[in-house]
């Protein structure tokens, strides 16, 4: 079970997110390392974040499009909408954790590793 107590929340009353982003990737990628579910690739550059038990309902779908990232949750659409290129931090955990993956395989390829 993962600890949700380092991550950050949306504060409905005063409209501002609690606690930091950077909390929030690591503990995903934590959490995806021990539930290889938490992230699945649907092909053709696009991913399914799905949601954190106990943390958030909504599956995230983040897009890379020969370089370009998309993600469909209200932080990177507002930004968009607005004109701003920004990461949000699904992008992150993706190219995090799909990182980590393509390196897994190399180094089983070359048997580093089983």
């Amino acid at each position: 079970m993962i600890d949700l107590s380092d991550f950050p929340y949306w504060d409905a009353m005063h409209l501002e997110l609690k606690g930091k982003v950077s909390s929030k990737v690591r503990g995903w990628v934590k959490y995806i390392k021990n539930n290889q579910d938490g992230l699945t690739y649907q092909g053709d550059g696009q991913w399914v974040l799905n949601p954190l038990p106990g943390y958030n309902k909504t599956p995230y779908v983040i897009k890379n499009d020969k370089g370009n990232w998309y993600c469909n949750c209200q932080y990177f659409v507002k930004n968009a909408e607005q004109g701003n290129i920004v990461e949000c931090s699904h992008i992150q955990i993706v190219k995090i954790v799909a990182g980590a993956r393509r390196h897994n395989a190399k180094l089983k390829r070359e048997g580093i590793i089983q």
